[in-house]
């Protein structure tokens, strides 16, 4: 038989949540019963020291050790100090030494989330998808846009910590709502610790540094601007690699197309001596699909297999963007890999942007979804 038990979710979670209620929220969520005490709001203390350092461990009889090199705070000559309305430091900086130090606070907020299930079960990810919920329903209901869910909180550290309670035969015996409303004493244990910019930190661009270089140099001695092309682009790569956010990768993604079609045609109308009053009285007009099905294979100089197998690689994003928006349809980090890649493609191919041309070369599958 399984154990059966209580399971205790600790977490700081880095924001000021608003609620001044200590008692329980309870509530269900995918076949499980609930609750979450807001504990406590505080302040907390972050020194990024340029001069600080870990020294490297060291063996002690098999054993092996760190030490942390610290330093008293010490606002000499020259520091700077930003207050809260309140009084309370908000910001200080030591800069007597050109490696300064700064010292600035972090609000967090003590949750913890506890919910009926057995040791065996994977709690962990279970009591996160619940919290995932809880901040999502929190900010539905209160329009806190400041407090961002775990997954976008990667610029601090986050710790998890545990505890799995193993009913005792009495209250087991208890009616199953009341069975986690007992006092306990227990200690909790570290189960999770997220690192700071985890999608980012330690990670480095697969790149020519020097042709980047000699590019960006180039790039200012042309006077050269970014466009919003660019911009989407580089959004969708955001959301893709960094955040994992695959369905804002994909609608960035068709955006990019979108702007890059219509601009496409709107420059090959201009050059043809159709006046730009006109082009503006209809382009609102005529749908997409007809601009890259019809429009856009009359204007282009050629029409081979190459360029028919684009189009068809591209209205099947077209119709799977649609779904998205009309039938909220998830996106698989497959789905929005591919919409990335083929539309990289698509726009070399066009001759319509000459960017990222590491990535390029790498075929595109036509798994787009169904």
């Amino acid at each position: 038989m399984e154990e059966l038990g209580c399971y205790y979710f600790h977490i700081f979670y880095p924001s000021h949540i608003y609620i001044n209620q200590k008692s329980p929220f309870d509530f269900e969520f995918e076949d499980y019963n609930y609750s979450v005490i807001i504990i406590k709001t505080l302040r907390s203390l972050i020194t990024n020291d340029f001069n600080n350092k870990i020294v490297g461990h060291t063996d002690n009889e098999g054993l092996r050790h760190h030490e942390l090199i610290k330093k008293e705070i010490d606002l000499g000559k020259g520091s700077l100090v930003i207050e809260f309305t309140d009084g309370n430091i908000a910001y200080a900086l030591d800069n007597r030494k050109h490696l300064y130090t700064e010292f600035y606070t972090k609000d967090y907020t003590e949750i913890v989330l506890l919910f009926e299930s057995t040791k065996k079960a994977d709690n962990i990810s279970i009591a996160r998808k619940a919290l995932d919920y809880f901040i999502d329903c929190y900010r539905h209901v209160s329009g806190d846009v400041l407090t961002l869910s775990i997954t976008k909180t990667t610029y601090v550290s986050i710790v998890t910590k545990e505890y799995f309670y193993i009913y005792s035969e009495d209250e087991l015996k208890l009616p199953k709502e009341d069975r986690n409303k007992i006092s306990r004493e227990f200690k909790l244990g570290v189960k999770q610790m997220t690192l700071p910019f985890w999608g980012t930190q330690g990670k480095r661009l697969q790149s020519d540094e020097t042709k980047i270089a000699a590019d960006l140099t180039d790039f200012f001695k042309k006077k050269s601007k970014t466009n919003s092309l660019q911009e989407f682009l580089l959004r969708a790569r955001e959301e893709l690699n960094v955040h994992k956010n695959y369905k804002y990768a994909f609608i960035e993604t068709w955006t990019s197309l979108e702007v890059a079609i219509v601009s496409y045609l709107r420059k090959a109308k201009l050059a043809k001596g159709i006046s730009k009053n006109k082009i503006d009285d209809f382009e609102s007009q005529v749908g997409i699909s007809y601009l890259l099905n019809i429009e856009l294979p009359l204007i282009h100089k050629t029409n081979d297999e190459n360029f028919k197998i684009f189009i068809r690689k591209v209205d099947a994003i077209r119709k799977l963007r649609n779904k998205v928006i009309h039938q909220n349809k998830d996106i698989t980090p497959t789905e929005a890999e591919n919409a990335y890649q083929i539309t990289l493609e698509f726009l070399n191919y066009m001759g319509i942007l000459k960017i990222f041309p590491a990535v390029v070369g790498v075929p595109a599958s036509n798994d787009l979804g169904k």
